[in-house]
């Protein structure tokens, strides 16, 4: 895995990250800062090593906040409490084990369409509102 580019526009309110995989190429692009059920969601930290990328992402309800981590290496994406995910054409892929999390997303007419066989396919585009809609579902 290798960041060949990644744009982080706060102003803009845009996010561009371009992954170099061995076999493939993956632009992650999304908004730094987003609403959904009433949630207000942030991309608030990125790190990048030569090795890896971590991001963390905040999710505000009222008083509450929350989050959900990130770490891109080599050759996968972790996704805290999700699992593991594979660069895929246009997105990452990986296998689900928890029955709630995989009976939310078939429940979800909107993430309905993540389900590819056996496993979740995250696209490239709005990748981090995907990953926020699993956890709010």
């Amino acid at each position: 895995m290798k960041i060949q580019n990644i744009v982080f526009n706060r102003l803009g309110n845009n996010l561009s990250i371009l992954i170099d995989y061995n076999q493939r190429q993956i632009q992650i692009w999304d908004e730094v800062y987003f609403t959904i059920k009433d949630r207000y969601v942030e991309i608030s930290s990125i790190c990048i090593d030569k090795d890896f990328m971590k991001i963390r992402m905040d999710i505000y309800f009222r008083e509450d906040r929350d989050y959900i981590d990130f770490l891109f290496e080599k050759e996968k994406v972790y996704i805290k409490n999700l699992g593991e995910f594979e660069p895929d054409d246009e997105g990452f892929s990986g296998s689900v084990q928890e029955t709630e999390i995989l009976f939310k997303i078939g429940m979800n007419t909107e993430l309905r369409n993540l389900i590819r066989g056996e496993k979740i396919f995250i696209p490239q585009q709005d990748f981090f509102k995907n990953v926020a809609l699993i956890f709010m579902s």
